[in-house]
């Protein structure tokens, strides 16, 4: 008794809502691009300017990779993949022994050569000139 009581409802519910869609068409539109097209566009789609034929259709592009080339490009992708996991996959390498890696690792670098001090009157001249031309002026 109280499903069909909840049915008849629900019904009424919807059909109330659905009386209020018709009002809700006739609604004008309040956002600019919701309003009507302008008559020069309007004007432009009335009028059929006929079908394109078989011969306008564009050629296919040449410049596409072929099917074979995309799977060899896939292919090589996953195996480089497979690659990395394989290579990261755990116990391939270990916190151990690290003083001998950082022997090494030295053994192969290059130090930078020592720096040395610039010769020259360059930079006296160059303070020199700065505190002149920083200083204030005389008085009078």
């Amino acid at each position: 008794m109280t499903s069909t009581i909840s049915l008849l409802v629900g019904l009424a519910l919807v059909a109330v809502q659905g009386g209020g869609m018709a009002n809700a068409t006739a609604v004008k539109p309040t956002h600019p691009a919701d309003q009507a097209l302008p008559a020069d566009i309007v004007a432009r789609s009335a009028t059929i300017s006929g079908y394109p034929t078989f011969c306008q259709i564009p050629a296919s592009p040449n410049d596409i990779r072929s099917p074979a080339s995309f799977r060899t490009t896939v292919v090589a992708t996953r195996l480089a993949g497979a690659s990395v996991v394989v290579r990261t996959a755990p116990d391939t390498f270990s916190l151990r022994d690290t003083d001998a890696f950082a022997a090494m690792a030295r053994a192969e670098a290059v130090p930078p050569p020592p720096e040395e001090p610039v010769q020259g009157t360059g930079t006296d001249a160059f303070v020199k000139d700065a505190l002149q031309r920083s200083a204030p002026p005389g008085r009078k």
